[in-house]
Formats: structure tokens, sequence, C-alpha cells
């Protein structure tokens, strides 16, 4: 028989103990076993929430455990199905980032009381701007610069609107005006993609801001492979030796005993079998790339450029492909004096 838990509690105005009932009766009917919890401490064990075949909540406003939500993620991941209505799913935490994006129906910070969408998304106002906030958002050590965002016009007219880090009214950065033209088809989100002007990282905030009527979907951003970007060696993971000068993305005049890495490289099965390297010199220079694996296993490849005043950039093949997940090192050796904007592996 298919189990079902419903949750019940937070503000008594939604009638949480009522609809509760009414949605176990359904629930009955297609032949579900149903259980009714008044706490949220059932979300504590998260082996018995991925025995379930549905979880449905009834819980309006109120404070969550963290961990009670990444319990509830893990177990909607598995294929555990969630549903609710109204306010008893898509009110319920509004503190907790991940819960919002588990249920898609809100956001975490506003300039303003913005109204439930169509399909759980957001409703902006008719007249003045609209912040639509979302903070808390995990980018990793590398980020992420390319976004798609869901929306639904309400008319076939392209607008503008602005994509913040952080809140405009709290010091946020600027990023981008956006301008959408994918017109207007009723009662559905339609995608749009949007590059940013720099990858964002670690932990943040991203805002948009309209200035009229419309429904917000929801958001994805595209995982960058950092072993396959281009990586600008002024954003190395580390850093040492004698002689070096940073600047906005290269490393310029790379002298003596200089090793310039990158961590956390994952080439995958598929691996890289060569490396892309953009640079500038007066001189020829060599140097090592080497390639680490998590058993510390280390391969070494000679590189050798020619002079060139401009950048130019130059495929050069590995010693061996490199696979899984590695660390990389650009060792120089003495006698280089040498400027590099970028490496890419292929």
């Amino acid at each position: 028989m298919k189990k079902a838990l419903i949750i019940q509690g937070g503000w008594d105005g939604h009638e949480p103990v009522l609809v509760s009932k009414r949605f176990a009766g359904y629930l009955k009917e297609e032949g579900f076993d149903v259980d009714i919890s008044d706490t949220l401490d059932c979300l504590a064990d998260v082996n018995a929430l991925m025995e379930l075949d549905l979880l449905v909540f009834c819980w309006s406003m109120g404070e969550i455990n963290h961990e009670y939500v990444q319990n509830l993620s893990k177990a909607v991941g598995s294929g555990v199905g969630m549903a609710g209505c109204h306010g008893g799913m898509c009110d319920s935490f509004r503190l907790d980032t991940e819960w919002q994006f588990i249920t898609g129906g809100q956001y975490t910070h506003s300039n303003a009381e913005l109204g439930n969408g169509n399909e759980r998304g957001v409703s902006t106002l008719h007249i003045g701007d609209s912040h639509v906030g979302y903070a808390d958002l995990d980018f990793g050590t590398f980020g992420s610069n390319e976004i798609t965002i869901s929306i639904f016009s309400l008319g076939p007219e392209p607008f503008d609107f602005e994509i913040w880090e952080g809140m405009p009214e709290s010091g946020g950065e600027f990023l981008l005006k956006a301008h959408y033209d994918k017109g207007t088809v009723w009662n559905k989100y339609l995608p749009a993609t949007y590059k940013l002007p720099k990858r964002l990282k670690g932990i943040t905030t991203i805002c948009f801001v309209f200035d009229f009527k419309l429904h917000v979907g929801g958001f994805v951003f595209e995982k960058l492979e950092k072993a396959f970007e281009k990586l600008y060696l002024a954003e190395n993971d580390f850093i040492y030796g004698d002689s070096y000068v940073l600047m906005s993305h290269a490393v310029e005049h790379i002298g003596n005993n200089v090793t310039i890495g990158s961590i956390d490289m994952d080439f995958s099965d598929k691996g890289a079998s060569s490396v892309e390297i953009c640079w500038r010199s007066c001189r020829k220079n060599s140097f090592q790339v080497q390639i680490t694996d998590t058993g510390n296993i280390t391969t070494s490849t000679m590189i050798e450029t020619d002079p060139s005043k401009d950048y130019i950039s130059s495929v050069f093949p590995l010693v061996q492909n490199a696979k899984g997940m590695c660390s990389v090192s650009l060792i120089f050796l003495p006698g280089c004096d040498i400027d590099i904007e970028w490496i890419r592996f292929v």
C-alpha cells in the first residue's frame, strides 16, 4: 500500500487541521495509508522519509530546523512526492532559502509584498519596482555566469529588467540590464538565458528588478565545468615564488621558481588530452604543467613557448590524458619572464 504523511501546523488562519483531514480523506479513497503529524520533528529521520510515497504539507509560516529541510530535499530528490496548497506549503518557513527552492513559490527578500504567481511562481507589482531577491545561494568556489529565468509576461511587448548581486537597496552590485523578447503564451512560462559580466562565486544573493506586472517562474544557473573552462591565471587557487605581478586577469612577469595552481579540477571520465595557453613574452620560456590525481600520482608536461609581443594562444598536447579529480600546477623554471592570461584544458 502507498504511504503518505501529512504534516499539519503553523498559522491557524489557514485551518491546517481541517485541511489535513480533508486531504487524508481524498488520499485514503485513492488507496493510501495516511499518517498525520502535528510536529516537524517527523522530518528528523531521512531514512523514514525515503520510505514514503508522498509528503503533504499543511503548515503556514513558522520556522524550521534547516537539517529537516535538507532531509526533505534528499527525500524529494530520491523520488518521494510532495504536495500542498496555497499558504500551507508555499508560504511556509519564509526564512529558509532551500525550502523556497523546493517549493518554488517564494522569495527571501523584496522591497514590497509580492504575490504568488502561476505554478508557484512570484507575481510582481502592477505599478512601481519589484525587487525579487534570493539569499544564501551557494555557487561554489568556481561559480557560474549564465542564468536562465522563466517568465510569464502578460503582454507581447519586449521589456528590460535588471539583475543584481545583492539587494539594490542594501549596497548590491548591478550586473546586467537584461532584455526579454520572448513575447507571451498565456499561462506559460518562457525561458530566456543571459550571460552575466562576471561569475558569481561563494554564498551570495541575487535579485531581479521589474517595473511592471509579470510572473517569475524560477531560474537556474548553468553549472560550469571548471576543468574545461577558460581559467584566468589571476583567479588561481594558489601562487608562490620569487617574482610575479597579479593583474585583473593575467599574471605578468612570471619569473624564477614560481608555482601557480588550481584545485578541484574534475576532468571526469572523458578527460583532457591537451592544454591551450594564452601568453606573451619577449623571449622563449620553458615551464611544466603538472597534474596530480587523488592518488597523489603526478604527470608533468614540458611547455616551450616562442616570443610574442602580443597575447597569442596555442594548444599543447599532454604527455598523458588527465582524468578524474585532479589539481594542476604551472611550475616556471629559472630564466622565465612571461605573461600568461589564461589556460584551458581540451
